[in-house]
């Protein structure tokens, strides 16, 4: 079971995820769409909403088909854009979940950091989690600054050459204080 914090966090994350797709589909729609001499825009391109106050000016005054047509093509989008965890990622995550890990903030400390990973390896032994998706599962209970790195370096720990181990060594790399590190 979710933990009220990893529940917020996850929610949190989807809703961005959308928001920010709903307005880049929607200034790539009324930019792509503004008719000639539309009195309350120019020809220049319009930029993208702050808020949903913004996105409310945005579509003052469009043309009901206009708006029409954005509406449908948001909604195209966005079903491209859910998130699509196959049953078995999902039945993975539920079952490391059930476990109550503890989350790793990102201290300089080897023994934290050596526990938590042993935790998580444990953890993946036990359920079975397969290599490819060690990383998408465990990567969820990092937090702190630990988190905010995961954010520079996800790029590279996608697609077939990413394994949990690769990912431990940069973590290991990252977080093990200078004076330890080979």
């Amino acid at each position: 079971m979710l933990t009220e914090w990893r529940a917020k966090k996850l929610i949190h994350l989807e809703t961005n995820l959308l928001t920010n797709n709903v307005e880049s589909l929607l200034v790539q729609s009324v930019n792509q769409n503004l008719p000639v001499g539309t009195p309350r825009r120019s020809q220049e391109a319009v930029s993208a909403p702050r808020d949903s106050t913004n996105i409310k000016n945005l579509l003052d005054g469009l043309d009901p088909k206009l708006m029409a047509r954005i509406m449908t093509e948001i909604t195209k989008r966005l079903k491209e854009v859910e998130p699509k965890k196959s049953g078995s990622e999902t039945k993975f995550f539920d079952q490391v979940a059930k476990r109550n890990p503890k989350v790793y903030e990102g201290k300089e400390d080897p023994m934290i950091l050596e526990e938590w990973i042993g935790q998580m390896e444990k953890i993946f032994d036990v359920v079975e989690v397969p290599d490819n998706k060690r990383i998408n599962i465990g990567t969820f209970y990092l937090s702190g600054t630990a988190d905010m790195w995961w954010g520079t370096v996800r790029t590279t720990f996608q697609g077939p050459g990413a394994t949990w181990a690769s990912f431990t060594e940069a973590l290991r790399a990252k977080f093990y204080p200078m004076h330890m590190q080979k």
